[in-house]
């Protein structure tokens, strides 16, 4: 049996949590970590889950947990992980996995010096809508791909730190992952990638209103 730490009980974790409870034979949900007292005592009580920390740090240094799943905002994917990976523990890490190219690379030579599983959590990777897109671009049947439109949205507004450039690369960065990756997949080569961002809000008379936020071009550094 596979003893899982939670740490980040938000929305993400949460699936997690649920997943790890009912989907994973061979897995069990031990602890949860959260530094908000009140979020971690509402996620044991409807999880069931008696142990509990506020500091990541005192999560992953306990014996009675194998593995973690890291769905803590992004900034700290890096310090968590490596002090997981030290304290030999498997880790299922959210995406994005962290903030700069240094980080990533620390994080894959932590989890390689400790002998670790590192898994992240790229779940698109594994949606049969996804994969036949993927087969149809790499095929070459569809001719040379000119213009890639995607579009989708979250289930609620994201946290403040999001808006934060130097917390999150910013919410266009972190809806558009997907996509660019799949892109990015067999002989495609992403020249320019630009996307636009949308927020409905609810006007006094209870009609919508709609925000735009555009990103700039090569904003990711995907330009060629």
């Amino acid at each position: 049996m596979l003893r899982f730490c939670l740490i980040g009980v938000g929305r993400a974790g949460l699936v997690h949590a649920g997943n790890i409870q009912r989907r994973v034979e061979g897995a069990q949900l031990t602890a949860l970590c959260d530094p908000s007292a009140e979020a971690l005592e509402r996620a044991g009580a409807g999880l069931g889950v008696d142990r509990r920390f506020t500091d990541h740090r005192e999560a992953v240094r306990d014996p009675d947990v194998d593995a973690v799943v890291i769905a803590a905002p992004v900034f700290l994917h890096s310090e968590i992980a490596c002090e997981a990976a030290a304290q030999g523990k498997h880790i299922l890490l959210e995406k994005p996995m962290a903030l700069t190219v240094a980080e990533c690379e620390g994080i894959n030579e932590a989890a390689d010096r400790a002998g670790v599983t590192l898994q992240l959590g790229f779940m698109r990777r594994f949606d049969a809508a996804f994969l036949e897109a993927k087969e149809a671009l790499d095929s070459g049947k569809l001719g040379r791909v000119m213009l890639i439109k995607s579009t989708g949205r979250g289930p609620g507004l994201p946290p403040a730190w999001i808006y934060d450039i130097s917390k999150s690369n910013g919410p266009l960065a972190r809806r558009q992952r997907y996509r660019t990756r799949l892109c990015r997949g067999g002989e495609l080569q992403v020249r320019r990638c630009t996307g636009e961002a949308s927020r409905f809000l609810r006007q006094r008379r209870g009609e919508l209103a709609l925000r735009r936020r555009h990103a700039r071009p090569d904003r990711w550094g995907l330009s060629g």
